[in-house]
């Protein structure tokens, strides 16, 4: 039986981020009345678009405790509804096939096409297997530019005779790699690759065909990979403000290969340049900084450490592994006040759009008990990530969860 360890690597990224917000949401350790509606939300979330999902994070949901204890105790229908089509279906399984196989180099996503072929065959006949397949390919696809991706299909086939017009070695893995590349080519990919390769275990006439050894050799995948060198990438300016809650605040993400720096110039109002590897874990990141310092009296604007904060108790994405040195612990309105302010500065004014409110609203936190704030970093001069695709990193993402925020990203390369 499938883990969750096993599906992760499989489910679309867009998908993946939903499951973590949704676990996050439904953490039942952080679970109080405040939490109460967003956790109503999160549970409304999922019985109005599960069946939008694919089967992989379907399955994946069933073995989170959070979300799955959530549904059995909120919508038990809801619950075995999701049962019933993972078992009704069957296509969620552990990658079972060989190591022999060719791994494609950036792959972000590799899925496998056996279940779509009758066993000696190159037609493709089993619909429902085949739309599953589809279907993951094109909710990967959500919300992303093709053109920055190409496809790579890799079929193989064991030494086993071939029947009947597939005589010649190679041919039965070329035949079910095209037929999969018409299906494929209508997605809008402006570049496919065809790779085929042939078993390396010997096979004699008597030998059981179906026997493991041979038909791990026989398999049909469609890799997805990046195309979108960053040394190709053009500086962009963002003013897109603050990003979308739901969307867990990202205003830029951009998959990228090849080598080269990210560099990145925020203003004053901080926003997180973060790089990921293909299974979502953060492998650079700039935290909450800003590059030019405010003028005025305060070191960190309060309405900007207010929406950091809202945003970290909410346990949004954006706000996932943030630097432990950003969190600041104050005990009262005076402590908040000394913290934030400039050092030479002894009386802060407290007037002003992106103070007064700010500080009231905190201070009301504060007498509620919460005494737990984020700060961001400041800087004078360009943020600055290293890239590079043979460290496992394939994506570029930043989080903006300040409003009115705008910043200009682009990369540089030594060649």
């Amino acid at each position: 039986m499938a883990t969750l360890k096993d599906l992760l690597p499989q489910i679309p990224k867009d998908e993946l981020a939903i499951l973590r917000d949704l676990n996050s949401k439904l953490d039942e350790s952080k679970l109080t009345e405040a939490t109460a509606k967003e956790a109503a939300q999160a549970v409304k979330e999922i019985i109005q678009n599960w069946k939008s999902w694919s089967k992989i994070t379907l399955a994946a949901m069933l073995l989170v405790p959070n979300i799955s204890n959530a549904l059995e105790t909120y919508s038990p229908n809801t619950l075995n509804a999701i049962k019933t089509e993972i078992s009704a279906t069957n296509n969620v399984k552990t990658d079972t096939v060989s190591k022999k196989i060719e791994k494609v180099p950036g792959s972000v996503l590799e899925i496998n096409f056996n279940q779509t072929f009758p066993s000696g065959q190159a037609k493709l006949t089993n619909g429902e297997a085949l739309q599953t397949s589809v279907n993951e390919i094109q909710n990967f696809l959500k919300g992303k530019d093709t053109s920055k991706f190409k496809i790579v299909i890799v079929a193989g086939e064991s030494q086993v005779t071939n029947p009947k017009g597939f005589e010649k070695k190679g041919s039965l893995a070329q035949a079910r790699a095209k037929a999969v590349e018409g299906i494929v080519s209508k997605l809008g990919f402006g570049e496919i690759e065809i790779k085929t390769q042939i078993g390396d275990t010997p096979y004699q006439k008597g030998d059981n065909v179906n026997d493991k050894k041979f038909t791990e050799e026989q398999f049909v995948t469609v890799n997805i990979v990046i195309n979108n060198d960053i040394c190709s990438m053009e500086s962009v300016n963002v003013e897109a403000g603050q990003g979308v809650e739901s969307k867990n605040y990202v205003t830029f993400d951009e998959y990228l290969n090849g080598k080269g720096n990210l560099l990145m110039s925020t203003g004053t109002i901080p926003d997180r340049l973060v790089v990921l590897d293909v299974n979502g874990n953060i492998k650079q990141d700039t935290g909450y900084t800003t590059t030019r310092i405010k003028d005025g009296d305060w070191q960190y604007t309060p309405l900007y450490v207010l929406e950091l904060t809202k945003a970290y108790m909410k346990g949004n994405i954006s706000m996932k592994g943030i630097d432990p040195k950003t969190i600041i612990t104050v005990k009262d309105k005076y402590d908040l006040y000394n913290k934030l302010k400039k050092a030479t500065v002894n009386n802060p004014s407290l007037e002003g759009s992106e103070v007064k409110g700010a500080l009231k609203e905190m201070e009301e936190m504060i007498k509620k008990g919460i005494n737990t704030f984020v700060i961001y970093n400041i800087g004078t001069s360009n943020i600055k990530l290293n890239f590079d695709d043979s460290k496992g990193d394939i994506e570029a993402k930043v989080y903006s969860p300040i409003g009115k925020t705008a910043y200009s990203i682009g990369a540089s390369c030594n060649r």
